[in-house]
Formats: C-alpha cells, sequence, structure tokens
C-alpha cells in the first residue's frame, strides 16, 4: 500500500513538475515574442523622423503652389523627394529584415508596405507638382508662352490629385494594420 501511495506522490510530482517546466517556457516564449516585438516598433518609431521632416517640405511646398510662388513650390518639392526616396528606402531595408513568424511579425510587413505606398505616392505627387508648378511659371511669367504650358499643368494637378488619393487610401489601410497590431499585442500580453 505504501508502495502505491509512493508511486502516486511521484507520478503527481512528475505531472506537476512537467506542467510547471511546459507553462515555464511558454511565458518565456511569450517574453522573447513581446521583446521581438516591442524591438521592432522602435524600429518603425525611428523611421518616422526622415518622413516628419519630408513632410514638412511637402506641406510647404503646397502653400507655396497655393501662394503661387512657383519656383519655391519647386524647392520645397526638391527636398521632400529626396527625403521620401530616403524615408521609403528606410522603410524597405526594415521590411526585408523581419523573418520572425507570426500573426504581429505579419501585420508589421504589412504596415510597412503601405507606409512605403504612402511615401512613394506623395513623391510622385511633389514630382508632378514640381513639373506644374515650372509650366505655371512659364505660362505666368513668360510673354506669350502659349496655352499648352497651362493645359500641361492643368493635367499634372489632377495627377497631383490621383496621388494624393493613393496616399490617402494607404493611409486608412495602415491604420487598420496599426489597430490590428495593437489589438494582437494586448491578446498576447494578457
Amino acid at each position: 500500500m505504501k508502495t502505491i501511495f509512493a508511486i502516486i506522490l511521484i507520478s503527481i510530482f512528475v505531472v506537476v513538475s512537467v506542467v510547471f517546466m511546459v507553462m515555464l517556457q511558454v511565458q518565456t516564449d511569450k517574453t522573447e515574442e513581446i521583446k521581438g516585438i516591442l524591438n521592432l516598433q522602435n524600429e518603425v518609431e525611428t523611421l518616422l523622423d526622415t518622413n516628419t521632416d519630408a513632410l514638412v517640405f511637402y506641406d510647404s511646398a503646397s502653400i507655396s503652389y497655393d501662394e503661387q510662388n512657383y519656383k519655391q513650390t519647386i524647392t520645397n518639392c526638391e527636398n521632400a523627394r529626396e527625403l521620401f526616396s530616403k524615408g521609403t528606402q528606410e522603410v524597405r531595408e526594415l521590411k526585408v529584415t523581419i523573418k520572425e513568424e507570426g500573426v504581429v511579425y505579419e501585420l508589421y510587413r504589412n504596415l510597412l508596405g503601405e507606409k512605403i505606398i504612402m511615401s512613394d505616392s506623395l513623391y510622385e505627387a511633389c514630382e508632378y507638382l514640381e513639373s506644374a508648378s515650372r509650366n505655371y511659371d512659364i505660362y505666368f511669367n513668360t510673354y506669350n508662352s502659349g496655352d499648352s504650358f497651362f493645359d500641361m499643368a492643368d493635367a499634372q494637378i489632377d495627377a497631383v490629385n490621383e496621388k494624393i488619393d493613393e496616399h490617402d487610401d494607404a493611409v486608412g489601410r495602415h491604420n487598420d494594420l496599426l489597430a490590428e497590431i495593437r489589438y494582437e499585442i494586448r491578446e498576447i500580453t494578457k
């Protein structure tokens, strides 16, 4: 009887030990996953600086355009495009480094894809705005320039608006992905 009781106690001890070790491993895996996600989140946030600077130039270009200061619009567009290009490359480089598997990592890859679309759209909008400004400058500031410059500028402004729409659509998808990421992180940390 004592032998059976000892075997039962040892069995219970072994089962509890195994369960404890499994739970500890799960907790360790969860901690590692959270650390990885937080590191990724930090890297994504550091990319915002270049994009913020680009947006400042983009906004300045829009203001200069509204004021019909076409030469300043061109300068601001050139600066914005340089920074959008740099920022997009940084995002592309980060995106290819994400090798981990899992829902949150896939959402982050998709989020970075939307960031690329957002930056590329504004880069192209700047190209069109820059061209439109050159054509408007010629039309308004050159004697006998002809209506073709005005017509080309109008067509380029239409292209700017299309790129802005692409950007805005990407912002919506980006924000949806961000909400999904936050939800998944809350679920992981429960």
